[in-house]
């Protein structure tokens, strides 16, 4: 499955990049829900979840897969090109990773989103995870990016 475009653009280095920094923090957020479901050993507060949960359990599984493990797949993927894929949506002549990646970006902000419906602005890293998923979003979209991705 070739590209028209051989040479990889400084944009798809950048997006990368976003996807390891990503992947790095939910594995980190994710791993500290799962081992301290209350959340106290990273300063949040179950009263934070205004009783839509009493614990982060179930946000701290999905963040370590979802952003954690995903992202940093996805980086991998991003780069090598993987015959599997790229061929999972090669048919509607996009390679998967880059379909994937753009998924990530934009589920990212729908996360976020619900999250500030859920526990209101708490934390800066809630501004860092979503200036993350406009980065990813849009990085996904940069016409080079776009271009590179493309199969034939």
């Amino acid at each position: 499955m070739a590209t028209a475009q051989r040479h990889r653009p400084f944009w798809v280095y950048l997006l990368v990049f976003f996807c390891v920094v990503l992947g790095a923090g939910g594995l980190y957020g994710g791993y500290a829900f799962v081992t301290d479901p209350t959340g106290a050993s990273i300063g949040m507060d179950a009263a934070m979840l205004r009783g839509f949960l009493d614990t982060y359990l179930p946000f701290g599984i999905f963040l370590l897969i979802a952003f954690g493990i995903v992202p940093i797949v996805l980086a991998w993927a991003l780069l090598a090109r993987p015959r599997w894929v790229s061929g999972i949506t090669a048919a509607r002549g996009w390679d998967g990773a880059w379909v994937a990646t753009l998924t990530l970006g934009v589920g990212l902000l729908i996360w976020m989103a619900g999250q500030f419906v859920i526990m209101g602005y708490t934390a800066p890293i809630q501004a860092f995870t979503l200036f993350f998923g406009v980065a990813i979003t849009l990085l996904s979209l940069v016409p080079a990016v776009r271009r590179y991705y493309r199969v034939d």
